[in-house]
This record gives structure tokens, sequence and C-alpha cells, in this order.
């Protein structure tokens, strides 16, 4: 049995079928097996516990009380009476009486399961449909509650709890206003985030000063990411790419961002910084994204290029910075050690250089022209190989559908490869571009007000304005027992392969 929704066909009226069908057909109900507001489109559902009974001897057939609450795929729903089939047993419908053993019977049954998955397909073109319109009138796909917004024009509806309906009273309509006494706590969210501040002290920060979720809950990590990623207090709808065709829109990745009817909380200049820092962050891991030290994943083995890991030395918690490839592959690099202060007092000295002097005004403009124009050239080489590539992968669809002797083997190892290609070109080409917004950033302001709250900031922040001035830190091994080299690369200056 499955569906407990009013407009459904209700559970009792289920359960009163299949045991007026037993009792006419002299079948003894072993088990109940309820899928209540379950979808029928795939079988991870209860129903699977009635075919291990089957495959178990436990039972001979399960009954539905209509092929449909069997499954609404069909090539699941065969594959699954076949393998009910194929240990001897049956699966019965108690209201369309088709001897499934016969050929009419077999071909009656197939049909029901077609038509079931063409109705669940009507249901949901009919819903993305619904749900495109709101999108398209800049509204929310669902119209669901949203944190720091106050739902208008939308009252609950008596006669169907737990839904909403037009308030006549309302002539505005539906839409979403800010909420006055929670717009500032947003701002401040996405400002911290900015400023270095991990998803763990927002929780707490959150959590502390009395605010909850829209239903009334604590805060945790992933509800605030998802609450700042969904861009709604920029104004915006983050929705399902329409060209992805995974047929999963609430579980991918593939989202962009349209322009909503409601009014922004934040300014655009702070969501696209947000998503600057949060693309920044993404992959790192926890120790880097709450770092314990400001050169955390920026410190690099000058030899062999893997990160360098702090070190406990001298009784004193993270002193120095070493390199552990020498450990594992000592014939890949021969190891580096550095103090930790030194390494920190070579970025200051970097970034003290870059503001000590009004005439370096003139070198760093130069130097930021010619980041610009390579950053440039850059992005043209690889628009052309992605066009090259976008034009293969046509050829060769072309060829597969024209070709019918080519083996699929050939075709999917070819399509991989350039898939990869164009993966590959579309991570160089997001990072010209970030190059290139990097030549027209004014850095001085931020250097002069790190160098001036160095000891002050709190380390997470120094590591996230560092990350936002400093490439890499290089060190390199200058001989036995003789201080290491340095080499600080400033994002203001082009990126050396």
């Amino acid at each position: 049995m499955s569906m407990a929704r009013e407009e459904m066909i209700s559970p009792d009226i289920q359960r009163s079928a299949i045991t007026d069908w037993a009792r006419r057909t002299g079948r003894r109900i072993v088990r109940w097996i309820e899928d209540l507001d379950e979808t029928g489109r795939n079988f991870k559902r209860r129903i699977i516990e009635g075919i291990t009974a089957i495959e178990a001897g436990e039972a001979r057939e399960i009954v539905a009380y209509r092929y449909d609450r069997w499954g609404r795929n069909a090539v699941g729903s065969l594959a699954n009476v076949h393998r009910v089939e194929a240990v001897g047993g049956q699966v019965q419908s108690a209201t369309e009486p088709y001897d499934a053993e016969t050929a009419v019977g077999k071909y009656s049954r197939t049909n029901a399961f077609a038509i079931a998955e063409m109705q669940s397909d009507i249901i949901g073109e009919n819903w993305s449909a619904a749900i495109n319109n709101r999108i398209e009138r800049g509204m929310t796909g669902t119209g669901t509650p949203r944190w720091g917004y106050i739902r208008k024009g939308r009252i609950p509806d008596l006669d169907r709890p737990g839904r909403y309906r037009r308030d006549p009273d309302d002539p505005l309509g539906e839409r979403y206003e800010p909420d006055p006494e929670l717009s500032g706590a947003y701002v401040s969210l996405y400002e911290r985030y900015v400023a270095g501040e991990g998803s763990h002290q927002l929780v707490r920060w959150l959590n502390v000063n009395g605010f909850r979720t829209v239903r009334g809950g604590q805060w945790h990590m992933t509800t605030v990411l998802q609450l700042l990623d969904s861009g709604f207090a920029a104004g915006l709808l983050r929705v399902h790419d329409r060209r992805c065709k995974c047929g999963q829109p609430m579980r991918c990745t593939k989202v962009v961002y349209v322009e909503g009817a409601h009014k922004a909380i934040i300014g655009m200049g702070l969501w696209e910084e947000y998503l600057r820092v949060r693309e920044r962050t993404r992959d790192m891991g926890p120790r880097t994204k709450q770092a314990l030290y400001p050169l955390a994943s920026l410190i690099k083995c000058g030899h062999c290029g893997f990160a360098l890991s702090a070190a406990n030395a001298m009784g004193v918690r993270g002193f120095g910075y070493r390199c552990t490839i020498f450990r594992q592959r000592p014939d890949v690099c021969e190891g580096v050690w550095c103090k930790r202060v030194d390494a920190e007092e070579a970025v200051l000295a970097k970034l003290r250089e870059k503001v000590s002097d009004l005439d370096a005004r003139a070198s760093l403009t130069t130097a930021r022209e010619a980041m610009r124009a390579a950053a440039y050239a850059d992005r043209e080489r690889l628009t052309r190989e992605l066009v090259r590539v976008d034009q293969s992968l046509r050829k060769l669809a072309r060829q597969q559908l024209m070709d019918e002797g080519m083996p699929e083997a050939i075709y999917a190892e070819l399509r991989d490869e350039l898939l990869t290609s164009r993966r590959d070109l579309e991570k160089e080409l997001d990072r010209t571009k970030e190059e290139e917004r990097q030549a027209d950033v004014d850095h001085e302001p931020v250097i002069r007000g790190l160098l001036e709250e160095w000891d002050t900031l709190p380390v997470q922040q120094r590591r996230a304005m560092l990350a936002r001035l400093i490439r890499y830190v290089k060190v390199y091994r200058t001989g036995p027992r003789r201080p290491p080299r340095f080499e600080v690369r400033g994002t203001w200056e082009p990126e050396i392969a």
C-alpha cells in the first residue's frame, strides 16, 4: 500500500480491497507492507522487504491495490516482477484481474506499468511547469519560509492542513519582505565569513545570540552554509541548471543564480566577494579552514612543491614548518625546515616593501598591467582551445550516430578524454579570469590594515587576508646549518608556472 495523502486512495481503502481479494481467492495474508508517502519511481522502498520474503520462501505472492502501487517506473517494475517470478512467486493486483500467466494478461500488466509511468511523468511535468512559472516570476519554487524574510500574501489553508492559500485581504499578493529584526544579522554573517571566520564560528555566534532557524531549531554548519550559498539575501534565487539532464535537481550541484522579485539585504559586491572566498575555501581541509597558523596551506617546499606541515620544537607547538615528503619519498625531496616566525617575517617584509615607498606605485602599476595582459592572452588561448574541444565532442557524437559499427567502448573512451580536457580547460579559464580580476584590485589598503593589526587580529582573519594577498611562500634549503631562503609571491604578481 502507498500514499497517505487525502486526495489519493487512502490506506484504509487499499487495505479493504486487498483483504476482500484475499477472501474471494482463498489467500491468507501473512504480512502487511506500507509505503506511505514514498515515490513509486524507484524501488528504494519497503516493498523490497516483500520481494526478499518471496525469495526466502516466506510467502508466495505479493498483492498490490493496483499495479501502479507496485511502481511507476516500467523498467524497474518489470525487473522486480521478474525477480519475484524467477523464484516461483507472483505479483497480483487486487483490482485488475489480469492473468499474468497468459500472453494477453502479461501484455495488459506491462501496459499498466507503462501507463503508471506516463501518469507519473505528467504529474512531474506539471509540477516542474508550476515551479518554473514561479521562478520566472521571481518567486521561490515552493514558497517555503526564508530566514531573514517575512512571507506575506499567503495564509494557512484551514481546509488542507499544512498548506497555504492566497490572502484575500492582501492585494499585493505573495512576496518576501526583509525582516528588520534579522537583516543586520544576515549582513553580519556574510561580512564575518568574508573577513575569515569559519562556518563553525558563525554557528556559535548565531546560537549564542539566540538566533534560530526558520523551524525554530539550532544552527549547524550545514544549515549556515546552505543559507549563505542560497544567495537569497542578495536578491537571487538558486535554481537547478535547466541544461543539466541528471533527473535529480534537488541533489545536483549544477546550479545557476537568477534574479528574484524580493528586495536584497546585501549588496552585489559583498555577495561576489563571498563567492570568491567560498570557492577558495571549498576544497580546503578542515585544518586549513580553521587554521592554527597564518600561513597554513600557503607555505610550500621549494624543492618538491608540497605544502609544509607545522612542527613542534623547543617545547613550543608550531615552532616551525617542515616538509614531510622527504620521509616518504627521499628520492623526490631532500626536505626543508624553517622557523615559523622567520617565514611570517618574510611575508611581512614583502608586504612592507609594497607600501613603504610611494614611488613603488609606478612599478606596481606596471606589474599589474603585465599581469592583466598575460591573463588576457591566456584567456583568449584557453577560449579557443575550449571551442576546439566542443567541436571535437560534436563531431564525435555525429560519428557515433552515423557509424553504427563504432564500438561503444571506443566512443566512451574518446568522449571521456574530451570531457576531461574540457573540465581542465574550464578550471584554467576560471584561474585566468581571477588573475584579471586581481590585476584590477588595489591591494594597498588591505596590506596596510593587515600590517597595522597583525598582532591583534585572530589567526583565521590573518589567514583569510593573506590568502587575498599571497599566492605562496616557498622555502628552499641553502646548505647545512644555514638559514633557508624564502620566496614570497603576491597575488598582484603574475603566477609563474
